[in-house]
């Protein structure tokens, strides 16, 4: 369902933001992303990821809003999963506060850039304090029966995008996407806020960030 645009690629370099922007575009067109087991959803996606990463934004992670009932031959269960398309990655710092402004206030799409917090700070807030200081936002919802579809009458929340992360994470994910840490950059989060609504479509998330990234310069 999900997928994993930038996370466990183990890169060696580190880059400006440009020339990781590069790299992230030739690999979305390589055939190890496509072998990837979790690209297979994001496959028709493609041409437009690599277009977002040109108009400004590197991506990390991203799902397309899917639909899916199903029945689980595994579990022997049947399943309903139900996503909110989301975006994220890491764009210069100037750029990204006017973009997430436009997005907000022009658009239906939720925008944020992650809170990057020193490590012990974090730990401090999210083991010692109360949780309703580190919010998230559900992305994925899901729920089961071993009756049937129809017999799924609740979706719980299976997924969720935080809101503020520690130092550790972003160093881990600019490293996998090539990028110098040093870049002056802002770890972005795009949202859909309506379950199910294709990131491909004209109104749906992909579609509507790349339309910003083309306005906003």
């Amino acid at each position: 369902m999900g997928v994993v645009i930038g996370n466990e690629i183990f890169f060696q370099v580190e880059m400006k933001f440009d020339d990781a922007r590069k790299e992230m575009i030739k690999y979305l067109s390589s055939d190890e992303f496509k072998e990837r087991e979790d690209a297979e959803t994001t496959i028709p996606a493609i041409q437009i990821l690599k277009e977002i990463n040109k108009a400004g934004l590197l991506t990390t992670n991203s799902q397309t809003g899917e639909d899916e009932k199903g029945f689980n031959k595994e579990t022997k269960r049947y399943y309903h999963i139900v996503e909110r398309a989301y975006i994220d990655g890491f764009m210069k710092r100037e750029r990204a506060l006017k973009v997430i402004e436009y997005l907000n206030a022009y658009t239906d799409k939720i925008a944020y850039f992650i809170y990057v917090n020193p490590d012990p700070a974090f730990q401090k807030l999210f083991y010692e304090g109360d949780v309703k200081a580190v919010p998230s936002i559900p992305v994925t919802v899901s729920g089961s029966s071993s009756k049937s579809n129809k017999d799924i009458k609740q979706l719980f929340s299976a997924t969720t995008m935080p809101t503020t992360l520690p130092q550790s994470t972003a160093d881990f994910y600019k490293k996998n996407a090539k990028l110098n840490k040093s870049e002056d950059v802002l770890w972005l989060t795009f949202i859909d806020p309506e379950y199910g609504r294709n990131a491909l479509k004209k109104d749906g998330l992909f579609t509507v960030v790349l339309d910003a990234l083309k306005q906003i310069k």
